[in-house]
């Protein structure tokens, strides 16, 4: 039997993998129509080059977070990631509130998604025993 931590990680990964191997897989194969969900002008091939590396590095971390679903002891590293990735995120989301002023409503929306996955793997990093 399964037990409940053990669930609750394998419903909470699957999520947020599902999310980020999805938008990382767009973004990757077509940075045009992130840069425009995102109200983004991508003026050159260098624009376009950081959009497909960065959403290429989304969808690896969506593939650790369902990876880890099948190697347990590869969560805790997961939920690390996701905490050290996310919370340089959003430490710059609100320096730019701040220095820039706030988004649109869809800038918001990504801010608020990423706290809230956020806030999802500190407090399941917290309860996984193993690391490595």
């Amino acid at each position: 039997m399964i037990s409940y931590r053990v669930m609750t990680d394998k419903i909470i990964l699957t999520l947020i993998g599902l999310e980020w191997l999805a938008f990382g897989l767009i973004g990757l194969l077509n940075p045009m129509l992130i840069a425009s969900m995102l109200e983004m002008q991508l003026g050159s091939l260098n624009a376009i080059s950081e959009i497909r590396a960065n959403y290429a590095f989304f969808a690896c971390m969506g593939f650790i977070a369902l990876f880890s679903l099948w190697r347990v002891k590869l969560m805790k590293t997961a939920y690390l990631t996701f905490c050290i990735v996310l919370g340089c995120f959003l430490l710059g989301r609100i320096l730019s509130f701040i220095l820039d002023g706030f988004p649109s409503t869809g800038g918001l929306i990504i801010f608020v998604n990423e706290l809230i996955v956020y806030l999802l793997a500190i407090w399941r990093y917290q309860k996984r025993e193993v690391l490595f």
